[in-house]
């Protein structure tokens, strides 16, 4: 079984590290005018889908052939749904790309422009470090980055009141702009929600408990369904 998890542990590695890149070359658009970058994003995740469903296959077997139990069985059921989230921050990276090969130029022009790139270098470095708290099995990073993600809801609300405050503005161009932000902005907090998954079910893979339980404002109502 160490083998069966070792070769596993590689192949989610490999996976996340196309998935780091492809989020990071799906900005790239606003420093070059060449769409090439982006379509390669958009190509690339074909093969993201493709590392997903062989991971899922090789824990599945293995579950069959092994019959793990207790820590094994964590692992393999956590990689399995980690795994999902992190074809679905590749799907993002990808919605990205298309989002500005068709708005490019009108985007350049928004105000907002850095605080997109801010929250795109944030969720690279916690993509970085969920990867490498599977890797260690560091329950304390995963921590951290599961904790993170509240800093890129707050910016992605901050970035939706300030397109509600200007609604009322008469000036279409803006307006335009402005809502075209907020789709790459949500394309990136839905990134976010997707590596604070993963962090949560390597904090499950390591303990057997649910990292949420302790953050869930709703916890005490569930408690006592």
């Amino acid at each position: 079984m160490a083998q069966d998890k070792a070769r596993i542990t590689r192949e989610v590695l490999e996976m996340g590290r196309m998935t780091h890149e492809m989020l990071a070359r799906s900005l790239y658009v606003f420093e070059s005018n060449d769409d090439k970058d982006a379509r390669s994003v958009i190509e690339q995740d074909n093969e993201v889908d493709r590392q997903e469903m062989e991971i899922d296959w090789e824990c599945l077997s293995t579950m069959a052939i092994r019959q793990p139990i207790h820590d094994d069985l964590r692992f393999l059921f956590a990689v399995i749904k980690l795994t999902t989230d992190l074809e679905r921050v590749a799907d993002e990276s990808t919605n990205l790309a298309r989002h500005l090969l068709l708005h490019r130029s009108i985007i350049r022009e928004s105000d907002d422009l850095e605080e997109i790139r801010s929250m795109k270098d944030s969720l690279l470095e916690q993509l970085k470090d969920v990867l490498k708290a599977f890797e260690k099995q560091d329950l304390s990073l995963a921590r951290q980055v599961f904790a993170r993600d509240r800093s890129i809801d707050e910016r992605y609300n901050k970035l939706y009141e300030s397109f509600l405050d200007n609604i009322s503005v008469k000036d279409n161009d803006r307006i335009r702009r402005q809502a075209y932000i907020l789709a790459l902005a949500r394309h990136l907090e839905r990134a976010g929600d997707h590596i604070a998954n993963v962090a949560e079910y390597i904090c499950f893979m390591i303990t057997g408990e649910r990292i949420a339980s302790e953050s869930d404002p709703n916890k005490d109502l569930n408690s006592s369904e």
